[in-house]
């Protein structure tokens, strides 16, 4: 399944790339001929792309529902975070999970982190109450990291491929 919408992907990225000379061309054709007094916003290439990739409704990369299914093996998935396993699930069969799996925290899970240099990258799901806060974060085997938090306005949320400051 994984493979499959990549190749989806890959396929509407290139007729997006082979439409932009086309898209660059109409857009200043347009301007040339354009009414200032119905149309004041200048056309861009964008107003006229037929296969620009669309990124909403996309599924989360397969890593994160592999490491939401074994979360959920070992228990360690509370409740107030299920809300997110259903996107999930549909990558999780083909992946293998991450390692490590995942940063608990009462408030906030990262899932499948990736450590750089004073960050760490990975789907955040949290609660409200973590907002703007550092939050002392486990991974399953124990290790202890100090994790800055972003502003969280809903009640809950998760999102994909962030990067978060973290502290020694």
């Amino acid at each position: 399944m994984n493979a499959v919408l990549f190749c989806d992907e890959r396929y509407m990225q290139e007729l997006h790339d082979a439409e932009r000379p086309t898209a660059t061309l109409t857009s200043v054709l347009s301007n040339v001929n354009r009414s200032s007094k119905r149309h004041a916003k200048p056309f861009t290439p964008e107003d006229y792309y037929w296969y620009q990739p669309n990124k909403e409704g996309k599924y989360p990369k397969a890593r994160f529902g592999a490491a939401a299914k074994v979360m959920i093996e070992m228990e360690l998935m509370p409740a107030w975070a299920l809300f997110v396993y259903k996107d999930l699930k549909v990558l999780q069969d083909d992946a293998m999970p991450p390692e490590p799996l995942c940063l608990v925290h009462d408030n906030a899970i990262i899932l499948g982190p990736v450590f750089g240099d004073r960050q760490v990258s990975g789907m955040l799901i949290a609660q409200h109450n973590a907002s703007n806060q550092t939050l002392e974060m486990r991974t399953p085997d124990g290790g202890v990291y100090r994790v800055a938090m972003p502003r969280i306005d809903a009640a809950v949320m998760a999102e994909e491929d962030i990067d978060l400051n973290i502290f020694q």
